[in-house]
């Protein structure tokens, strides 16, 4: 599977500052379709990223905090995972 690694970043941001806005918002702010956008986020719950969906914020958020690991942007090794933090 190949994983654009700066939109993962990016929707890591927007999740972790609670500022992604509904799917559809999301989406948008991705460039991505809502497909494109589910894919990520279910290959990053399969990390081990606790995302949930918030009603009441209108936003992906983490349930608990996490740190994004990456090995390397220039040599695209294989993607660590996410950690605990």
């Amino acid at each position: 599977m190949h994983i654009n690694i700066e939109r993962i970043t990016r929707l890591h941001y927007l999740i972790s500052h609670a500022s992604t806005g509904t799917p559809e918002q999301l989406a948008l702010k991705l460039s991505v379709s809502e497909a494109t956008l589910y894919r990520d986020l279910q290959m990053m719950r399969n990390a081990g990223a606790p995302i949930i969906y918030n009603s009441i914020r209108q936003s992906y958020v983490y349930e608990r905090s996490v740190d994004l690991k990456l090995l390397s942007f220039e040599s695209h090794e294989p993607y660590e995972g996410f950690k605990p933090s």
